[in-house]
């Protein structure tokens, strides 16, 4: 609990003692049973918002960090454009050179890439870093295909932050 959650509460306790003059016990007790649920509450939702502050600062510096040096060829056709979020998930932007990569083939097996794309993060030593940090930021990932061909529409390979 921060300052301002403890200066909150001492002044609660400050009324309390000051209004309670007059008031029989059960009213007293009654008024400071809800003066402390207010001031809790009103810690949980300070401690809340801080937390989300927090966690959208570490997503924006896990998306900075993902996008520098992009984009950047991956192989076999494949090059990584950009990182952005869309809801609770980092979209990794994946262009593929359609001569080397079929994307429809690649729709029609979206359950074996999936297990391809797990197993490489799994087995490559250098992907520990990338698996922390997205568990550090609870999102998923999907990693979305596309050509430069408007008329292929693109793949996405969905990862839950669970399968990480």
């Amino acid at each position: 609990m921060g300052f301002r959650g403890v200066a909150y509460i001492l002044t609660i306790i400050c009324a309390v003692v000051l209004t309670s003059c007059g008031d029989s016990q059960q009213e007293r007790t009654e008024r400071i049973r809800r003066q402390r649920m207010a001031a809790k509450e009103k810690v949980n939702r300070d401690m809340l918002r801080h937390n989300e502050e927090v966690d959208s600062m570490n997503r924006e510096m896990f998306l900075k960090n993902m996008n520098k040096g992009l984009p950047m060829s991956i192989g076999n056709g494949l090059t990584q454009q950009k990182t952005e979020y869309e809801g609770d998930y980092a979209v990794l932007y994946v262009q593929c050179d359609e001569n080397i990569i079929d994307l429809g083939k690649m729709r029609v097996q979206k359950a074996d890439v999936k297990a391809n794309i797990l197993d490489g993060i799994k087995q490559d030593p250098e992907a520990d870093s990338f698996i922390k940090a997205v568990k550090a930021v609870k999102c998923g990932i999907i990693y979305r295909y596309y050509s430069d061909n408007p008329d292929t529409p693109p793949v996405d390979i969905i990862i839950e932050n669970s399968e990480l």
